[in-house]
């Protein structure tokens, strides 16, 4: 970049190369992540880790949810995930 006359700065010939460069560079490497964005994701596999008072681990479970809109989860629906498995054996979680 080189500044005008105006005290602008304009993009030279070499400053467009460089940013083709990189716009190349990021293209060639998202090229790797191409199989998870083609994926349509309508369920998910959520893992609760349940704590006892002291911090120590007492149980994991796991549970397939499905989502109502392919690759989004909905604020409300973690919301209601969140509040439905707050309990470990029905006892609620203290905090």
């Amino acid at each position: 970049m080189v500044m005008n006359k105006y005290r602008k700065y304009v993009m030279t010939e070499e400053d467009s190369l460089f940013d083709e460069e990189w716009i190349k560079d990021f293209e060639e490497e998202d090229k790797e992540y191409s199989m998870f964005n083609e994926v349509e994701v309508n369920n998910i596999k959520v893992t609760f880790l349940y704590t006892n008072k002291r911090n120590e681990l007492e149980k994991i479970s796991e549970k397939q949810i499905e989502l109502s809109n392919s690759n989004v989860i909905k604020k409300e629906e973690l919301i209601k995930i969140i509040k439905g498995n707050d309990k470990l054996d029905k006892i609620k979680d203290k905090e």
